[in-house]
This record gives C-alpha cells, sequence and structure tokens, in this order.
C-alpha cells in the first residue's frame, strides 16, 4: 500500500516538473527583456533630457579674459567648470559673444577640452569690429543618475571685455613671430595677432628699431624678430627677406665685419661672417669679397686691411677675412704697391708711419712701424727743389731734406745731407730750373762746375809740359 503511495507521489512531482519548466523560463526571458528596458531608459537618460535640477545645487562656471582686446587678436577665454568644488567634465557646453545688446557669434565650435573641467575658447576678433564693450556668455550641463534617477546641474557664467580698434597709445611692442602669428607686448598686457589679419608692413627702420604700420596701428619690433637674412648681392644691390616681406637695398659701407645697407626704409647691419666671407681678389685699392649669396666690391680700407710686418721686401698683411703675404713691387712717391696670391694692393706710407732714416748714393731706407724698406730714390720722387749757394734743398715723398754740395764728377752731383748723402745728375738740375728752380743758384753751381773743369784741364796740361821738359 505504501508502495504505491510513492509511486504515486513520484508521477506527481513530475508532472509539477514538467508544467513549472516553461513558467520559469518565461520569468526569465520577461525578466531580461524589463532589464534591458532599463538599460536603454538610463541610456537616454544620461543624455539629459530634460530633468527638474535638484534645488539649491548648481555647477560652479568661471570665465577668465583679458580687460581690453584688440582688433585681430586671437583671444584665449578660458572656462573652469566645478561642482562642489570638484572640477568636472560637462555633458554639454555652450558659449556665446554678444555686443550691444545683441548676439554676436556663437563660438561653440572653437571650444578646446583642456583638463578636467578646463576649457579653451580661442577666437580672433575681426579686423572690423566696432569697438566697445563684448561679453561671453557660457552655460553648461551636468548629468548623473542617483540610483535610477536621472538628475541634471547646470550653472552659467558671464565675461565681459573692451575691444579698442587701435594699438596706437598703447605702447605695443613685438616681441615674437610665431609662424605668422605676433606676440605683441602692450601696457595692459600681451596679446596675439595673425599678421596676415592685421597686413603688418614695416615702414622704417632706425638702427635696431623697427616701425610696423598695420590696420589697427603702429608696433615697435627689435630688428632681430622680424629676422633680417640678406639672401641675395648683386654688386652693391641687395635683397633682404624678413618675416614681414622682401626690402631691397644698397650697400654704403663695411666696417670691419659689419655690412651697413641703406634701403628707402633706413639702414640695416649684417655680418660677414653670417654670409661665408672670403676675401677673393684685390685689386690696388678695391677688395673683393665672395659670399654664400653674391660678391661684394669694397675698399680694402673697409676690411681693416692693414700691413702687420715688413722684412726686407716681404710682408705680412692682416684682414679681417683672414691673413695674407705679400712682397713690395714699388714705391711709388708716398704709395707702396704690394704683390699678393689674390692680387696688387696699395698702401699709403703714412698709415705705416714711414720715415725716411737713410741714403745712400740712390739707395733710400725707410724705417716704418712694422719694419724697414729699402728702394731706390727715384721711389720716394727725390727731387732738388732749390740751390742757395753751395746748399741744396731736396724734396721727397716723405719730407723734404737740406744739403751741401760735396762734389761733382761730370754730370752727377753730390749733396750730404743729415741722413746720408744723395746723388743728383746735372740734367736733372737744369730741368728743374724750367720748374721754377732759381737759375742764378744753377748758374752759379754750374760756373763753379766749369772753373774746376778749367783748373782740373789746365792742371793736367802743366804736368805734361813738366814731364816733357
Amino acid at each position: 500500500m505504501s508502495l504505491r503511495k510513492n509511486s504515486i507521489g513520484k508521477e506527481k512531482t513530475m508532472k509539477i516538473l514538467k508544467t513549472e519548466r516553461p513558467r520559469r523560463f518565461i520569468s526569465i526571458l520577461i525578466s531580461a527583456v524589463m532589464l534591458i528596458q532599463l538599460t536603454a531608459f538610463v541610456s537616454t537618460s544620461i543624455a539629459c533630457f530634460p530633468v527638474p535640477p535638484i534645488p539649491g545645487t548648481k555647477l560652479d562656471v568661471e570665465i577668465d579674459v583679458g580687460s581690453i582686446h584688440f582688433n585681430g587678436e586671437t583671444v584665449e577665454f578660458y572656462v573652469l567648470v566645478a561642482l562642489a568644488g570638484e572640477p568636472i567634465d560637462v555633458d554639454a557646453l555652450n558659449a556665446s559673444l554678444y555686443y550691444s545688446g545683441a548676439l554676436y557669434a556663437n563660438v561653440d565650435a572653437y571650444i578646446e577640452h583642456v583638463d578636467t573641467g578646463l576649457y579653451r575658447i580661442p577666437y580672433i576678433i575681426p579686423t572690423d569690429a566696432v569697438s566697445g564693450t563684448y561679453a561671453l556668455v557660457v552655460n553648461a550641463t551636468y548629468c548623473v543618475f542617483d540610483g535610477c534617477t536621472p538628475r541634471t546641474f547646470n550653472g552659467t557664467a558671464l565675461k565681459s571685455f573692451l575691444l579698442s580698434q587701435t594699438l596706437t597709445g598703447w605702447n605695443a611692442l613685438l616681441t615674437e613671430i610665431r609662424d605668422t602669428v605676433a606676440v605683441i607686448k602692450t601696457d595692459v598686457g600681451t596679446i596675439q595677432m595673425s599678421l596676415e589679419n592685421i597686413n603688418a608692413t614695416i615702414i622704417a627702420i632706425d638702427e635696431n628699431l623697427v616701425t610696423i604700420e598695420t590696420d589697427i596701428g603702429i608696433i615697435k619690433a627689435n630688428i632681430d624678430i622680424i629676422g633680417p637674412t640678406l639672401t641675395k648681392i648683386e654688386g652693391n644691390i641687395t635683397t633682404i627677406n624678413t618675416s614681414l616681406g622682401n626690402i631691397e637695398g644698397n650697400i654704403t659701407s663695411i666696417q670691419g665685419d659689419i655690412v651697413t645697407i641703406t634701403t628707402n626704409l633706413g639702414q640695416i647691419q649684417v655680418n660677414l661672417k653670417q654670409m661665408n666671407s672670403t676675401l677673393v681678389e684685390v685689386n690696388e685699392t678695391i677688395a673683393t669679397i665672395q659670399t654664400n649669396i653674391g660678391n661684394i666690391t669694397t675698399n680694402v680700407n673697409n676690411i681693416l686691411l692693414n700691413i702687420t710686418q715688413i722684412q726686407g721686401n716681404n710682408t705680412e698683411i692682416t684682414t679681417i677675412l683672414g691673413d695674407l703675404e705679400g712682397s713690395i713691387l714699388t714705391i711709388q712717391e708716398d704709395v707702396m704697391t704690394i704683390n699678393t696670391n689674390i692680387g696688387q694692393m696699395q698702401v699709403s706710407l703714412y698709415q705705416i708711419n714711414a720715415k725716411l732714416t737713410e741714403i745712400n748714393g740712390d739707395i733710400a731706407t725707410i724705417q716704418t712701424d712694422i719694419g724697414t724698406i729699402e728702394t731706390s730714390t727715384n721711389n720716394i720722387n727725390a727731387k732738388v727743389t732749390s740751390i742757395q749757394g753751395d746748399t741744396a734743398t731736396i724734396s721727397t715723398a716723405l719730407g723734404d731734406l737740406n744739403g751741401t754740395i760735396l762734389d761733382i764728377q761730370g754730370d752727377i752731383a753730390t749733396i750730404k745731407t743729415d741722413i746720408g748723402e744723395i746723388k743728383v745728375t746735372l740734367n736733372e738740375m737744369n730741368t728743374k730750373v724750367e720748374e721754377g728752380l732759381d737759375p742764378t743758384s744753377v748758374g752759379i753751381v754750374l760756373a763753379a762746375i766749369t772753373v774746376i773743369a778749367v783748373v782740373t784741364v789746365g792742371a793736367f796740361v802743366l804736368r805734361r809740359r813738366k814731364k816733357g821738359a
């Protein structure tokens, strides 16, 4: 009896299980559908559908911008958003610029995320914007879920600034150029502007100070800021490239390694060493300098050409572009010609404090600051300019000498001076009569010469007669 009851109980249990399985499956399926719907609800809630904000709770929004800005300037607005003292990234941020009570520009497209809760809004003020007071209004929205309940937090802020149409009067100084953006320091702070937007043009150069004219006023700058680079030289004609365009000019002087270029805007100075300059030719007083952008011709004095040493006829020469070696070819009056491997140059004897220190026959010795030179008296243009009795005055390229006529052999007169004896031909002295030499003095000398000759001949004849007797 009990076995039968147990069998009946098992059959009932199996029937219940067969009936309950579909019900459990349906329950699980319904629960899954509800969970999916709840997730979808949460996702749509995060998209910030309108939900009443929590009373007394809002976002803290702060805006920072300069007090004065200028047409063409790139203004940077910074926005900081916080909730309960903690910076947060919001779900929506809108920014609008207003002027004179009306919307001037929507600047949402310029918003950049910098860090948690921090945003940057760079905006270029149009060059034709009207001066006056502008205001930026920023609205922020942040959404969260409290369990399954969505909560929305809002915040707003306003910041105004003054727009000036001109930089004039604000002591604008260009301090840096980044690509095409100018960084300008003014009395009210540092600003940034696009050089293209403000049509910046150089109008004057005064030594190292450049004056720049723009659509919004005058800007000053150190010449190094505009990066002047000499890009072309043809003779003395130059082309100079700057951040604000090209400038044409002429080389007007070279002092040491500094080239001065005169333009219609003023003078610009460039260092020769920046152009890989090499001295390639010297032609008397003209030097040719080769650079990586063209050749320059200038006076040798401009490259500080100096003879530093003389040994006999050999010379050592220094310039700002390197040293040279040469040999003395000729001396004509006070100009000495020196031959080097790049050409001949001429140097004034006065530049080396040349002094005539000795004369021996037709050889003159010249003492200088850098050595001793020996040359022909003809090279220093030694000439008898006057004769008084037996006293003669001799002029040279290095000064006058006074001497006494000692002897005459044939047509050669020997004159003694304080620094030695010099020989002068009589023909040369006769020539001087035509050039203004005192003919009476010359006549006396010639008469004396005649008497000496007669006496010499008479003595010779007397000796012959005595020998004959």
